[in-house]
This record gives structure tokens, sequence and C-alpha cells, in this order.
């Protein structure tokens, strides 16, 4: 199983967990979970610490969660 450390700086609410090459966060609709997978596990890093360990960001997901919930 993969053992990755970055989880350990997440700030944004919406994530769930993380594999070598994907993110796992809340999905938009419902009671679903939403997964992106990168092409190399650089990328799927690079993502984390600009995206995940940052709340508010830029991330889609995370985007479209906020309006989601601000819309309830």
């Amino acid at each position: 199983m993969y053992k990755g450390e970055e989880t350990c700086n997440v700030k944004c609410p919406f994530f769930i967990r993380h594999s070598q090459y994907g993110i796992t966060c809340e999905g938009v609709v419902g009671d679903t979970e939403t997964t992106s997978k990168f092409g190399s596990e650089t990328e799927k890093k690079k993502h984390m610490q600009e995206q995940c360990n940052e709340y508010p960001n830029k991330c889609s997901i995370s985007i479209l969660l906020d309006l989601k919930y601000a819309l309830s």
C-alpha cells in the first residue's frame, strides 16, 4: 500500500485520501467521491502542495464544493 506523507499538511476540508497518482475528494453530487488521477507522482505532489495544503484555494473541485455549500 502507498504510504505518502503529504496528508500531514492538508488544509482543504474536502480532501479524503490520496494514492501514489491520485487524490480523492468529496464529490460534487450527493454522497459521492471524486478522484483526480495525475500522470505522475510529481504532478500529484505539486497539486497537493499548491491546492490541498491551502484553503481557500484555486482547485476546481474545492471551488465547486464551496459554491454547493453556499447555495444550500
